[in-house]
């Protein structure tokens, strides 16, 4: 129940309150908020509310069985995992993988790409990887990456693009092309990727002409590295770890007021390390 509106609920055992007159009245006042949030309050007239009983269900003659329901696979991690395994070498056998369509453009994407996904099994995929050699063919045209409304999808592989050789047009659907890229094309633009936008500056399609990200200078830093705020979105920093072993190394300087989401960042650091990927923190 909203914070500053009136009222109790017990729920799992026998619960009666009678409200006193002041109290219907603060409850009359928010009649309209209350009702959206149970369909047993809108059969309470707009006057006042009469005793309100929840009854719990009864187990007195219910044969109690253990239910295990499986908790579905991780979205995060899942797209993380296909992207690791896409960029390696050799067959990687996975498992648990969502199925979503989210999930379905990270693997057309990396598809395009020429990685090979065999399905073998509700959510199990071999993947045959390019072990990390992105090309966009030998068209004249930008290879089309279509991410759908995937914004996963779309952030993490901008930057694995951008460690690349070759042009790409990254592109989706619905709303995705309001979903700002700006920060990070920004920081790949001074790793020496070109970045161009189609229609609204900041957001996709955008084109990426890529020939493999080059260390650029970092203010207050010895080495060379990237410097990216933390503001915005921890998927800016999982897309420049997920690129970074496509080149020499990198550093990745973080700054910013804040950690947006960083769990996300350490659960790619792990996928990382599951593929064999050093690093230092």
């Amino acid at each position: 129940m909203p914070s500053g509106e009136e009222g109790e609920f017990f729920i799992g055992g026998v619960y009666s309150s009678v409200l006193d007159s002041n109290k219907r009245r603060r409850l009359t006042k928010h009649h309209g908020k209350l009702r959206r949030y149970h369909p047993l309050l809108a059969k309470f007239p707009a006057s006042g509310y009469p005793a309100l009983f929840i009854t719990p269900f009864s187990h007195k003659n219910t044969i109690m069985q253990t239910v295990t329901i499986p908790a579905p696979s991780s979205k995060s991690l899942s797209h993380r995992a296909i992207m690791a395994a896409s960029l390696a070498s050799g067959t990687s056998h996975l498992s648990r993988i969502l199925e979503s369509d989210d999930l379905a453009r990270t693997r057309e994407a990396f598809a395009a790409l020429g990685v090979k996904f065999t399905r073998t099994g509700d959510g199990c995929y071999t993947v045959t990887g390019i072990d990390g050699k992105i090309t966009s063919g030998s068209g004249q045209a930008p290879l089309s990456i279509n991410v759908g409304e995937s914004g996963t999808t779309c952030r993490l592989i901008t930057a694995i693009l951008a460690a690349g050789q070759g042009s790409f047009r990254i592109h989706g659907s619905g709303r995705m092309h309001e979903r700002p890229l700006g920060e990070l094309a920004e920081v790949l633009r001074t790793l020496g990727a070109g970045i161009s936008y189609e229609q609204n500056e900041f957001c996709p399609p955008i084109i990426i002409r890529a020939d493999g990200l080059r260390n650029a200078p970092a203010v207050d830093c010895d080495e060379n590295s990237c410097r990216i705020s933390c503001d915005e979105s921890s998927q800016y920093i999982s897309g420049l770890l997920l690129a970074a072993p496509l080149g020499d190394g990198l550093t990745v300087v973080l700054g910013g007021k804040q950690a947006v989401s960083w769990p996300y960042v350490s659960l790619t650091l792990n996928v990382l390390e599951d593929f064999g990927i050093r690093f230092s923190v």
